[in-house]
């Protein structure tokens, strides 16, 4: 029955943020939510040219800067006042605040890392992982098959990429035993 809710309560969660995007898009004219949007997205060029408009680097309604000058994204991006946690003057992240993923990292660690990654993931390394992918596909496809019906999300996208990422790292598989 918690599978049950917690399917629930993420659809409605989804349709939520929906509803966000729609009344702000709709009603308040925000061009971030516009572009969210079926018809921004057929046709954003009114959008652009709105948030052109407005100005090189402007809030929206929604507490977000907005852009459409390439110079102006180009410095935000470079600039490292603007990351992903505030950088504070001099204090380093604590141990305690790292996360596991990169996009949680501002440079230069997620630099350094992102580097030392890199080789593992060029064309040539990810074509040879094809067949392990594969393979790790086929056999979660299999337990679904055997089991009759499965959750999509539980029995499949979920364990997939943890399942090709152990494999790929030499860790054996818990549940093969």
């Amino acid at each position: 029955m918690s599978d049950v809710k917690a399917a629930v309560a993420f659809a409605a969660s989804l349709y939520g943020q929906r509803a966000s995007t729609a009344y702000a898009g709709y009603v308040h004219r925000d061009p971030l939510a516009l572009l969210r949007l079926p018809s921004g997205r057929a046709n954003p060029y009114p959008v652009y040219d709105r948030i052109r408009a407005d100005g090189a680097l402007v809030p929206t309604p929604s507490g977000n800067w907005m852009s459409a000058s390439h110079r102006e994204c180009d410095s935000v991006l470079r600039n490292r006042r603007f990351g992903v946690r505030p950088a504070e003057a001099g204090v380093p992240a604590e141990p305690a605040e790292s996360g596991l993923s990169f996009l949680e990292m501002n440079p230069p660690d997620h630099t350094r890392l992102r580097r030392l990654a890199l080789p593992s993931f060029s064309p040539k390394a990810v074509a040879a992982y094809h067949d392990r992918i594969a393979r790790t596909v086929n056999d979660l496809l299999d337990r679904a098959d055997a089991a009759g019906e499965f959750d999509l999300v539980s029995g499949f996208a979920a364990p997939l990429p943890i399942a090709v990422i152990t494999d790929l790292l030499g860790i054996p598989d818990a549940d093969s035993g």
